[in-house]
């Protein structure tokens, strides 16, 4: 009983233990969601994030900002992989999603939601604009993630909204 009690929270720890993507699954959707530190206000924060240009509109509404994206690549290349290397719907396909955007003293938390896929050209499999909510290919009938999801394209969508969405920020803008 021992065993199969410690097999059980090893198999739980690497199935959780790999959502470092940032990754969650809210009532059978895919989310990401990420909290960044930032010294910049929040309208200095809006500011660098609408220069970003990965917005299509993009408001504020109370405190939060809120945000549709279109048309963003996946940077497999970014995050280490070839085309050939990654699964077709991430090298083939753009990402639209909705973003909310909430800020506190010293950071701020993106939460992306919404994520669909956009094919970005015809080809032997599919053609151009087709569209797949992200959720169809990552979470299964169980509501749980499909294991293919979490090998490379949880890491490169990942990378991918990291590096969109973090503010670099100058400490001193004099130094080159």
């Amino acid at each position: 009983m021992k065993k199969l009690l410690l097999l059980l929270v090893l198999i739980s720890q690497s199935v959780f233990g790999q959502e470092t993507s940032n990754f969650k699954i809210e009532n059978r959707d895919l989310v990401w969601q990420f909290i960044f530190e930032t010294d910049l206000s929040q309208e200095e924060l809006k500011q660098e994030l609408s220069t970003k240009g990965i917005w299509e509109s993009f408001e504020k509404v109370g405190d939060d900002l809120i945000g549709i994206c279109s048309g963003m690549d996946a940077d497999f290349k970014g995050a280490g992989y070839s085309e050939m290397s990654v699964p077709i719907y991430v090298a083939r396909k753009s990402i639209n999603f909705h973003s909310l955007i909430q800020f506190k003293d010293g950071r701020y938390r993106v939460t992306i939601s919404n994520i669909k896929l956009i094919q970005k050209y015809d080809d032997g499999l599919t053609k151009q604009g087709v569209v797949w909510a992200l959720s169809e290919i990552a979470v299964n009938k169980n509501g749980s993630f499909r294991k293919g999801f979490l090998k490379k394209p949880s890491e490169i969508y990942n990378y991918t909204f990291m590096k969109s969405l973090e503010i670099q920020q100058n400490k001193d803008t004099e130094e080159w």
